[in-house]
C-alpha cells in the first residue's frame, strides 16, 4: 500500500511539470533567477570608469568637480603605492584641500573603496560649497586687463557676484577692492552708484592660483539701480545736448557752467562725519538728477557730462585743506589742467576752472604719481577773453562759506597739511 502511494506521488510531479512545460510554450511567463556571469567581477558595472595611475584618477576626480558630478565609481588594479583605500582618500583631500579650485568648490570628498580579487572598485562622492553655475562662471585669467573688463562688465551689469581663479600674486582683496573703487570713478555714467565689495580668497595649499570670490553688496536694488541710471543718462542727455561750442575749452566751460547752475553743494551732506561713498550725495546721480551735491558728486557728475562727448576728463581724489576733496583733471591740445566744479560753485569758476599745479599747491594735495602735471598756458580769462579781477592771484581762498578750512566734500579731517607733493 505504501509503495502504491508513493508512485501515485510520483506520477502526480511528473504530470505537474508535464503541465509547467505546456504553460511555457502557451506564452506564460515564469520568474527566475538569472544567471551570474562569474567571469566579471562582482560590482563592477558600465558606470565605472577603470584607471592606470593615480595621477589619473587624481585629474578624473579634479574634472568630477569642474562638473559639479555628485558621485562616480573608478575601477584600478593593485599599485605598487601601498594602501589602496590610504592612497584614494589622500587623493580626495588634496583635490579638496591643497587646490585653490577644489578648496572654493567642494566641502568634502567621500571615498569608498572594495576590492575584488585583485581589482578594486572606488565610489568617489563630492559635497558642493557652491552650486554649478557659479562654478561655471569662474573667471580664469593670468592677466590685469582681462581681470578689469571682467569686472567692468559684472559692475555695469548691476551683478553682485563674480569669482576669479588667477595665479598673479598682485591681486589681492585690497587689490580687487581698490579696483572697484577705480572703475565706479572712471565710468560714473555706466555705474550709476558704487557697491560695497568684500572679498574672500581660497588658497588652497598656498602653491600656484588663487581663487578670489568677490561679492558687491548695493544699496539699492537692482531695478532702482536700473531706474537710476535711465534718469541720469537723460539728466546728462538734457545738459550736453545744448552745448553747442567749437573747440575742447569751450565745451569744458560750458559744461562746467551749465553744472554749477543746476547742482547745489550739499553742506549737510559735507560736514556729516558717517558720510561714505554711497551716499546720494557722493553721486553723479545726486549732482544732476536731486541736483545736490558733494564734491565727489559735482566731479563725478562733471566727468559725466564731459564722457558723454568724449572729452578727456579724470576724477581726482586728494585734499583741500587738508580735508578730502574731489575735482577733475581734464586734457586740452595736448596738456593737462585742473578743474574744480564744487569749489566752481561756491567761489566762482573763474577761480577754479584751468587751473596749472603751481596755482592750486598752496591749498590742494593729491598724489601727483597718480595724475598728469598740469601746466597748459590756458586759464579762464584767455579762453573767456577776460581780465582778472583785481587781486586775483589765482590762489584758492582758504575759506568756504565762512568756514575757515572747510572743504566741500570734506568729510573727515586727519593728517597734517599738505603741500602739493606725493607723499
Amino acid at each position: 500500500m505504501a509503495k502504491r502511494i508513493t508512485l501515485i506521488f510520483l506520477a502526480a510531479a511528473m504530470l505537474a511539470s508535464l503541465c509547467g512545460c505546456a504553460n511555457i510554450l502557451e506564452g506564460d511567463t515564469l520568474s527566475d533567477t538569472p544567471h551570474i556571469d562569474t567571469s566579471v567581477p562582482t560590482g563592477q558595472t558600465e558606470d565605472v570608469v577603470e584607471v592606470s595611475s593615480y595621477e589619473e584618477l587624481r585629474a578624473l576626480i579634479m574634472q568630477m568637480v569642474r562638473e559639479h558630478s555628485g558621485t562616480a565609481v573608478f575601477g584600478m588594479n593593485a599599485f605598487d603605492d601601498g594602501d589602496v583605500a590610504a592612497n584614494v582618500e589622500r587623493i580626495c583631500k588634496s583635490v579638496a584641500m591643497d587646490s585653490a579650485f577644489g578648496e572654493y568648490c567642494v566641502y568634502y570628498i567621500n571615498s569608498e573603496v572594495s576590492q575584488i580579487v585583485s581589482h578594486y572598485e572606488a565610489k568617489v562622492t563630492v559635497n558642493y560649497r557652491h552650486s554649478k553655475s557659479q562654478i561655471d562662471s569662474v573667471v580664469t585669467t593670468y592677466s590685469q586687463r582681462y581681470l578689469r573688463s571682467s569686472l567692468l562688465d559684472t559692475l555695469e551689469n548691476r551683478s553682485d557676484y563674480i569669482v576669479f581663479l588667477t595665479n598673479m600674486n598682485m591681486v589681492t582683496e585690497d587689490y580687487i577692492t581698490n579696483t572697484v573703487r577705480e572703475l565706479y570713478i572712471d565710468n560714473p555714467l555706466t555705474i550709476v552708484a558704487p557697491p560695497q565689495a568684500s572679498v574672500n580668497t581660497f588658497s588652497g595649499s598656498g602653491e600656484g592660483d588663487r581663487v578670489l570670490e568677490v561679492a558687491l553688496d548695493y544699496v539699492y536694488t537692482e531695478s532702482l539701480l536700473k531706474s537710476m541710471s535711465y534718469s541720469l543718462d537723460k539728466a546728462v542727455d538734457q545738459i550736453v545736448d545744448t552745448v553747442a561750442e567749437d573747440s575742447d575749452a569751450l565745451m569744458l566751460l560750458s559744461l562746467c557752467e551749465k553744472l554749477i547752475g543746476q547742482v547745489d553743494f550739499d553742506i549737510d551732506s559735507a560736514a556729516d562725519p558717517d558720510l561714505t561713498e554711497q551716499d546720494i550725495a557722493a553721486t553723479a546721480f545726486g549732482a544732476l538728477v536731486n541736483r545736490s551735491a558733494t564734491s565727489e558728486g559735482f566731479a563725478l557728475a562733471y566727468k559725466a557730462l564731459c564722457d558723454k562727448l568724449g572729452l578727456d576728463c579724470r576724477v581726482v581724489t586728494g585734499r583741500y585743506n587738508n580735508l578730502p576733496h574731489y575735482w577733475n583733471i581734464v586734457y586740452i591740445d595736448g596738456d593737462f589742467y585742473h578743474v574744480d566744479p564744487a569749489m566752481s560753485d561756491i567761489t566762482g569758476i573763474e577761480n577754479s576752472f584751468l587751473r596749472s599745479d603751481a596755482d592750486i599747491i598752496s591749498n590742494y594735495w593729491w598724489d601727483t604719481q597718480d595724475y598728469p602735471a598740469c601746466s597748459g598756458p590756458l586759464n579762464y580769462s584767455i579762453i573767456t577773453h577776460t581780465e582778472p579781477e583785481e587781486g586775483q592771484n589765482g590762489e584758492q581762498p582758504g575759506e568756504v562759506s565762512g568756514q575757515p578750512g572747510e572743504a566741500p566734500g570734506g568729510e573727515v579731517p586727519g593728517g597734517e597739511p599738505q603741500n602739493g607733493d606725493a607723499d
